[in-house]
């Protein structure tokens, strides 16, 4: 089977549930092209559209953000439409593995709309409860334990072996997971989730009595939202909101709505610090 995927992962947790997916098909003998994609060059997508129309399922992983997909993967979608993929007729099959945190709605079908604009009909989705990797200062929730983390991982694993086996062997899983209690409080965050989805970057800002200026966080950010000049950083409304430059940055001179976080109180996970999570 050949396995078309593009991923987004904010701080991690897609990043990881991806390539284990990844491994397991990978294992099994069936080809798997993988791309992140705020990696993708204009170059890759001529190889991308011949594997794509070759391609026996077209797969997308990402977070969930108040039951929704981030902007970058929804923006994602629509230049594959109107630019990379706008004279296909070739409609595939196509599935969406999501990670979050607690409660998402309907969030893994959140892209049903866009898919089907790209001849893509949705045919598998599943929601995957993961944990939270950072620790903010508007509400004081921390990342778990390692040891807590580690055992979410492994039922994470678990569902994912069975996911994996349905797939592959051409289950369809879209509406038995998902009642109206689920699409109507999706929409509710949706609906919540819109205004900040919109104005996500003014709420970032950086603490010049830490900073550093490294950089890392110009360097993280996958929207290139974060502009360092003239010894100043300004945020631009391209910021998708996966926190990678507060989560990530050395000296949490990140301010979330002009707050700094508290080092004796606001955890970060250190799972995926060093690791390539996008």
């Amino acid at each position: 089977m050949k396995i078309l995927l593009f991923y987004f992962s904010g701080t991690g947790n897609t990043w990881w549930l991806i390539n284990e997916f990844v491994s397991r098909a990978r294992e099994d003998h069936h080809t798997v092209d993988l791309y992140s994609i705020e990696k993708i060059t204009n170059d890759q997508w001529s190889s991308i559209n011949k594997f794509w129309d070759n391609a026996d399922l077209v797969g997308f992983g990402y977070p969930i953000y108040g039951s929704t997909a981030p902007k970058i993967m929804k923006e994602f979608l629509t230049t594959v439409t109107t630019v990379h993929r706008k004279d296909s007729t070739i409609e595939k099959s196509a599935f969406v593995l999501t990670t979050m945190e607690l409660f998402s709605g309907d969030g893994a079908l959140a892209l049903r709309s866009y898919l089907k604009k790209a001849n893509l009909s949705l045919v598998y989705a599943y929601n995957f409860q993961m944990v939270s990797n950072l620790g903010i200062p508007i509400i004081t929730y921390n990342p778990v334990s390692e040891a807590r983390f580690a055992k979410r991982r492994a039922r994470t694993l678990k569902k994912l072996d069975k996911v994996y086996r349905e797939l592959l062997a051409g289950r369809k899983r879209l509406q038995n997971l998902y009642n109206p209690l689920g699409y109507f409080l999706g929409w509710i965050q949706r609906v919540g989730m819109a205004p900040v989805e919109r104005q996500s970057w003014k709420y970032f800002g950086v603490d010049e009595t830490r900073c550093t200026q490294c950089q890392q966080c110009v360097n993280q950010c996958p929207t290139q939202a974060i502009i360092f000049e003239d010894d100043q950083f300004t945020f631009d409304p391209s910021c998708t909101a996966c926190f990678r430059c507060y989560n990530f940055c050395p000296a949490q001179a990140i301010t979330i709505a002009g707050r700094s976080a508290n080092p004796k109180r606001h955890r970060q996970h250190q799972t995926y610090i060093k690791g390539d999570y996008y």
